[in-house]
């Protein structure tokens, strides 16, 4: 209810049974049911690898290879 107050609607529309509304990602977005009715909201994500997972997997594999470069690095200037 507070967002709704600093927003302009953009789509107020009811869907039908087999219809489906695309909504854009990361578009702020609100639905609900009529009354008496009943509502399914699902969102499916195709090729996007921006998790919390896949974010922590990159941070990781780039803190490893930092430290395997600097461990060469220093190997190299030892054996100078």
């Amino acid at each position: 209810e507070q967002v709704s107050k600093h927003l302009k609607v953009a789509v107020s529309t009811v869907l039908e049974p087999g219809d489906f509304l695309y909504v854009p990602r990361g578009m702020v977005h609100q639905a609900r049911a009529l009354e008496g009715a009943h509502s399914l909201h699902l969102t499916i994500s195709v090729g996007q690898h921006n998790s919390w997972a896949d974010l922590l997997a990159m941070a990781l594999q780039d803190a490893v290879q930092r430290v395997v470069m600097n461990d060469r690095c220093h190997e190299a200037a030892e054996l100078r």
